[in-house]
């Protein structure tokens, strides 16, 4: 009967772990998922003294946001404390945002971000025609399209990069992405963001690190099978031996909770 009810209560007590680790993991993966793959932009007027439900809804009806992620955008202004930042303003704001972008650019209402999205497979002069299109387009800006293509074979300033590789030209190392520049924007920083872009989601990324920590998320399930291993014993076993097994288990998972992959030894 003991051992009965104890399977029970650990059945429900991993199913709620796997339920909370499922919800986590959609939530975290609809922060950063793009609301749309198109690049059109929208013009959204956040009034003065409007509440978050009004934002919000104001958001979903111009195609910003989804509507079956309000949930998580609620939850997300709440976790960190940013419903009392969202900024009255006029916003140019393309359809393909993630939340997490979304939100910071409704945080700068006098001066809103211009937002440029970068396609995959184009040359550093294409780029710079698209960078010199949007950028225009606010006259605080201050780009030129002959520098940027001067500066991607300046090596001197290319070396000021932290790029890890002696390259003399950056074509090839402009990460296509989506942006949000800032009205002040110089025709160097626009490089400076996409190559820094280029070192944090590429040219730094530890490759065996990641394998680790996608490994390490397994870890507690299989120390969790051999629990319940020991459980299926207890019959049979000693109560020292079961005790020994269930501290072993639960020092092995004290180990787990407190590694990191990128610990350097």
């Amino acid at each position: 009967m003991i051992k009965s009810t104890i399977r029970i209560f650990l059945f429900a007590l991993v199913t709620v772990i796997i339920a909370t680790i499922v919800i986590k993991l959609d939530y975290d993966k609809a922060l950063r998922t793009p609301n749309s793959d198109s690049q059109e932009k929208v013009i959204v007027q956040i009034d003065q003294g409007a509440t978050v439900e009004q934002i919000l809804t104001k958001l979903v009806d111009q195609g910003v946001i989804q509507e079956k992620w309000l949930t998580y955008v609620k939850l997300y202004l709440k976790q960190e404390n940013l419903a009392a930042k969202l900024q009255a303003g006029t916003y140019e704001l393309p359809k393909n945002l993630s939340i997490k972008e979304v939100i910071d650019s409704l945080q700068n209402g006098k001066n809103p971000d211009i937002w440029v999205t970068i396609p995959e497979g184009l040359r550093k002069d294409e780029i710079a025609d698209i960078l010199n299109q949007e950028l225009s387009k606010a006259d605080t800006t201050n780009f030129s399209k002959e520098e940027f293509l001067r500066l991607t074979t300046d090596k001197a300033y290319i070396q000021t990069l932290g790029l890890t590789v002696n390259i003399s030209d950056l074509e090839g190392y402009l990460f296509p992405d989506r942006y949000a520049f800032p009205i002040t924007t110089k025709t160097s920083d626009t490089i400076d963001k996409m190559v820094k872009n280029f070192i944090t989601k590429v040219g730094t990324a530890d490759t065996y690190d990641q394998i680790i920590l996608a490994l390490s998320f397994l870890i507690p399930f299989f120390l969790y099978a051999h629990f319940l291993h020991s459980l299926s014993a207890v019959s049979s076993a000693s109560a020292p031996e079961f005790i020994g097994s269930t501290l072993s288990y639960l020092k092995y998972l004290v180990m787990y909770s407190s590694y990191s992959p990128r610990t350097e030894l």
